[in-house]
Parts: structure tokens; sequence; C-alpha cells
């Protein structure tokens, strides 16, 4: 009998070590050591890193036909949104970057959003905005797009006053989250 006894709470113990080694595992995955979630991750991370140098592509002309461009060299930080016209994300996120743009009080002409896609589609951007932003639409292989290896839509960059990407996101929650903090970094030109 004591035997049997002995072998039971030798499997209980392997069964509870088992428990305990999928647990760590898990936990692993979940805060991020695990080197295949990192690659996973990355996929989905934005291409756009902060420190990076936003320079004026020529030739950008808004949806009035009008000729622009980015406000490199502003004295204030700006955002830059990089917007899918058939993107379903972006249409969700629309309100939440229209609200961080409000509550932070940047103006449209510091507000640029580059829309790729149909232009027979602007209509639900254009409304959206409702002249909280200045509209630009862009192929999806302009430089614009091109040089900043903008491959996720909707892709939100905050800009500083010394044209670097102090802030970058694919989410417009997460741009309203950081607002204060991305604005403060922005409006403070590196040394």
């Amino acid at each position: 009998m004591l035997f049997v006894l002995l072998v039971l709470a030798l499997l209980v113990s392997c069964a509870a070590c088992a428990l305990a080694w999928a647990l760590m595992a898990r936990v692993k995955r979940v805060i991020g050591t695990d080197p295949d979630l990192a690659s996973i991750r990355s996929a989905a991370a934005v291409s756009v890193e902060p420190g990076t140098r936003i320079a004026s592509p020529v030739g950008l002309v808004d949806v009035s036909g009008k000729p622009f461009s980015l406000p490199v060299g502003s004295a204030q930080p700006w955002v830059l949104a990089f917007q899918s016209l058939g993107c379903a994300g972006c249409r969700q996120q629309l309100p939440g970057y229209r609200k961080f743009l409000e509550e932070h009080g940047i103006p449209a002409e510091r507000a640029i959003s580059l829309a790729v896609g149909d232009s027979a589609d602007l209509g639900w951007l254009r409304s959206g905005l409702e002249g909280a932003g200045h509209l630009v639409h862009v192929d999806q292989n302009s430089p614009a797009v091109a040089d900043l290896q903008i491959t996720h839509w909707p892709t939100y960059l905050v800009v500083g006053a010394d044209d670097r990407v102090v802030f970058a996101t694919r989410s417009s929650a997460r741009l309203t989250a950081s607002g204060p903090r991305s604005t403060a970094r922005a409006s403070v030109p590196a040394a």
C-alpha cells in the first residue's frame, strides 16, 4: 500500500512540475522574452523608428489641387498620418485620431493625412476629418510613402520641431494615450 502511495505522489509531483514549466513558458511569451514572439511583434511594428528625419517630398498636391509641402522646418510639432482609403481599421480609428488633434489643439496645417487608394473613396476621410487635418492623396509608391517604408495602415507619426519622429504608432488609441508625452517631446528641439 505504501508503494502505491509513493508512486501516486511521484506522479502528482511530476504533473505539478509539468504544469509549472508550461506556466513559465506561457509567461515568457506574454511578457515578450520568447524570440518567436519578438519576431511576430516586429512584423506588426511601425516601420518608422523614433529619431527618423522627415523630409518633404516634392510634387505633393492636396485634394483641392493645390501644391503642398510638409511643414518641415516648423518651430512647432506636427502630425503625419498615413491612411489607406480601403482600410477598415483606418475608418474605425479616424474618430480617435481626430479626437487627438482636437484635444491637443493641433491645427489643420500641422496635421497632415497622406491617403493612398482610389481617389473616388476620399469622401469618408474628408468628412471624418472635417477640417481637423490637411488631406493629401498620394500613390502608394510615392516617395512620401516609399521613403519611410510605410506598409501598415494607419500609421501615425508625431514629428518634432527638429523634423524627427518622436512617436510612431499604428493605433489612434495609443496616439491619444501618449499625447501629452509625445507632443511635449515634439515641442523641444533635440540638442
